[in-house]
Order: C-alpha cells, then sequence, then structure tokens
C-alpha cells in the first residue's frame, strides 16, 4: 500500500514536472507571439503614417493636374477668342470695304 502511495506520489511530481515545464513553454512562446505583435503594431502604425504622406502627396498632384489642365484650356479659350477677333476684323474691313466701293 506505502509502495501504491509511493508510485503515485512520484507519478504526481512527474505529471507536476511535465506541467510546469508545458506551463514555462507556453508562457515563453506567449510572451515571444507578444513581442511579435507589438513589432507588428508599431510596422502598421508607420505604414499608416507613410500612406497618409502618399495621399497627400497625391492630392497635390491631383491639384497641380487639375490645374494644369484648366491653364491648358484657357489658352485654348484665349486661341480660340483671337481667332474669332481676327475674323470679325476681316469681315469688318471687307464690308468697310465693300462699301467704299
Amino acid at each position: 500500500c506505502i509502495d501504491n502511495a509511493l508510485n503515485a506520489t512520484n507519478d504526481l511530481r512527474d505529471q507536476h514536472y511535465v506541467l510546469s515545464r508545458a506551463k514555462e513553454a507556453a508562457q515563453n512562446e506567449l510572451h515571444e507571439l507578444e513581442t511579435v505583435a507589438h513589432g507588428l503594431e508599431e510596422q502598421k502604425i508607420s505604414l499608416e503614417r507613410r500612406l497618409d504622406e502618399i495621399m497627400y502627396e497625391l492630392d497635390k498632384s491631383v491639384i497641380k493636374s487639375t490645374a494644369l489642365q484648366k491653364a491648358k484650356e484657357g489658352e485654348q479659350e484665349v486661341r480660340d477668342t483671337r481667332e474669332v477677333l481676327k475674323a470679325a476684323q476681316a469681315d469688318r474691313e471687307a464690308a468697310s470695304k465693300s462699301m467704299k466701293e
């Protein structure tokens, strides 16, 4: 009976040792995972900042592109107006010439 009790006690010690080692390994793994998670969070924040910078530069580029396009359209309107004015001047000169004749 004493042998059985000693064997049971030894088995419990062995199980306790195995469980303690498993707990320690799990805690170490948890610590490693928390470290990785922290690193990933920092990387996420850094990437979000970079994305914000890129979006800001993109917005500036779109504004600049829109302004250039409007300037080109304005230049075209000026050219078109000049052509209309030249044609009107030519018509007026022709009308003036024909009235003199």
